[in-house]
């Protein structure tokens, strides 16, 4: 991941939510646990790092470029609960996971991600992502667990390679990240 795929990941999931407890968010830790196993959101980040052999990344938390899971899942960075807010920072040992963030292989694995999630959590809602910068345009899907986080596959036109889902994600039309620049649904398939 790179340092703009990291810092718009930190702003996308500020926040993680509580446990979880309903049906659905039982489907989203099934889903969270068949892509990262042992990842909970609200766990401590430090032994899941540990035994993936992630390195620590002073903003976020901590991040592989070499993980692999199924469905074409190549990366994942675990978000803490902890600022991190420059280069000398470090996740405490009480540092909670607030949000776990995947990134693909290919395109292929994006469609592969959306098709998996919406079979095991459900039908997800669709927002149009439309900033003023034509690349960073994407399809945003959303999964809801606890108001306002949940699943967010965030799909770019430009280059699907860019694309990553979160977990622990903030709902596109809470998120003062994408401030008039999101509208629910209405987009062409990204």
């Amino acid at each position: 991941m790179n340092r703009f795929s990291v810092a718009f990941i930190c702003v996308v999931g500020a926040c993680g939510p509580a446990p979880r407890e309903s049906s659905r968010g039982v489907a989203v830790a099934k889903a969270l646990d068949s892509l990262v196993p042992g990842a909970r959101i609200g766990a401590l980040a430090a032994p899941i790092a540990q035994r993936l052999h992630l390195q620590i990344d002073p903003y976020v938390g901590y991040v592989s470029k070499d993980y692999r899971a199924a469905m074409g899942v190549r990366g994942v960075a675990l978000q803490v609960n902890e600022n991190l807010e420059s280069e000398t920072d470090r996740p405490s040992r009480g540092a909670r996971i607030k949000g776990v963030i995947l990134s693909f292989a290919s395109a292929a694995a994006v469609d592969s991600m959306l098709g998996y999630l919406t079979h095991t959590i459900g039908a997800p809602a669709r927002y149009c992502y439309a900033p003023a910068y034509e690349p960073n345009r994407a399809v945003l899907y959303f999964w809801p667990d606890q108001a306002p986080h949940g699943v967010l596959l965030m799909v770019r036109y430009q280059d699907r390679l860019q694309s990553f889902v979160a977990f622990g994600g903030i709902e596109p039309d809470s998120n003062p990240s994408f401030v008039g620049a999101v509208t629910l649904g209405g987009c062409d398939a990204a």
